[in-house]
């Protein structure tokens, strides 16, 4: 069902459904992703104990996902006299949404790495923790 709903979203979407829209849905989109849902993210983190840069990763990354397509669907369906016009801007926040986060995803991550990974694996997962000998059992 999820694979045939995305395959619908992503036929429906052209250069042309792109351009539809016009400046004033690739403004909604812009703001939809960096002011409104930033900022109900962080809302909800505010007292979570994470760190600011846990935090700044949650705001820009998560949480997002399928229901998105799956609104925006119901809503082209649905018959109501603005449904195509909310689809086009489901549709373009949803394929700006791809673009931006897709190109950013190993910057932030980057600024996660604390170099264990990069000069030596975890000690969990050294060769010296997966080798065992005869002397190691009891």
């Amino acid at each position: 069902m999820k694979l045939a709903a995305l395959v619908v979203f992503g036929a429906l979407l052209s250069p042309a459904f792109l351009g539809d829209v016009g400046w004033t849905g690739w403004a909604f989109a812009v703001l939809a992703l960096v002011v409104a849902r930033p900022v109900g993210i962080w809302v909800s983190f505010l007292r979570s104990g994470l760190t600011a840069r846990e935090q700044a990763a949650m705001v820009w990354f998560g949480p997002k996902g399928f229901a998105s397509v799956v609104y925006g669907l119901l809503v082209l369906e649905s018959g109501i006299p603005a449904g195509e016009k909310i689809f086009h801007l489901a549709g373009v926040t949803i394929t700006l949404s791809i673009l931006a986060h897709a190109s950013t995803d190993i910057v932030v991550a980057r600024g996660f790495d604390d170099g264990c990974w990069t000069t030596s694996p975890p000690c969990c997962l050294s060769p010296r923790s997966l080798s065992w000998s005869a002397n190691d059992l009891p």
